[in-house]
């Protein structure tokens, strides 16, 4: 609305007046239903263009390589990156991140609200066709852990 009246009215709005009616625009269910959109308007591109257009279709062709081409580069970088992460928090001693974050002692510090030693750690397991060798190797990996049986609590669910 703001848009057209500016050309009707001749009003002057400044930028935040459009910046904020922009981003009422539910922009999120709008770019869900882009890529469909595109793949069914391209669909008829994809008959025609070899044979009317060759160089749009040899662009198009070109781009959607390009696409591919970055998603597998996302991928990669995704996955180096969880790994990345996943070793370095690993190694980390929480306890010791605990205390220097909080500036408490040890974990049954009373004095911050909550102290380390009364965290519960809530761990779901779920087991739809899972085999009961992979779910035993599971549980047998939870309760090596030095908190486990302080701090763990393990629920499975089956569908």
């Amino acid at each position: 609305m703001i848009p057209s009246l500016i050309h009707q009215n001749n009003i002057n709005y400044n930028h935040y007046d459009i910046y904020s009616y922009l981003l009422s625009w539910p922009w999120k269910s709008i770019f869900q239903r882009v890529p469909a959109a595109f793949i069914i308007l391209l669909f008829p591109f994809m008959l025609f263009a070899p044979i009317y257009s060759p160089f749009l279709y040899l662009f198009y062709s070109y781009l959607l390589h390009c696409l591919i081409g970055a998603q597998a580069i996302k991928t990669c970088y995704a996955v180096y990156s969880g790994y990345h992460l996943s070793k370095i928090h690993s190694t980390t001693n929480w306890l010791q991140k605990y205390c220097e974050d909080r500036g408490v002692l040890d974990g049954a510090d009373l004095r911050h609200d909550l102290p380390y030693d009364s965290i519960t750690h809530v761990i779901i397991l779920p087991s739809y066709k899972e085999d009961l060798n992979t779910l035993c190797e599971t549980l047998d990996i939870l309760a090596s852990h030095r908190r486990a049986l302080t701090q763990y609590r393990v629920s499975s669910y089956q569908f």
